[in-house]
């Protein structure tokens, strides 16, 4: 995997992780992702992970209510 591929696969991931985080705001209480999943989308935004290590059952949604 060169480095493009991998640059563009941190932009996606920043992109979900975003929208993640919007629709967790939006819903409230009724969203789905823990304190922790928040707190991991956080990270891959302001960049304090590494994003292309990041758990894709995270962003896509994979990981049910608590």
């Amino acid at each position: 995997m060169d480095i493009l591929n991998i640059t563009n696969m941190n932009k996606k991931y920043v992109e979900i992780a975003k929208k993640k985080l919007k629709s967790h705001k939006i819903k409230g209480e009724k969203s789905s992702l823990s304190i922790f999943q928040v707190a991991e989308l956080i990270d891959v935004i302001t960049g304090k992970k590494e994003n292309f290590t990041i758990d894709n059952a995270v962003l896509f949604g994979q990981i049910g209510a608590n």
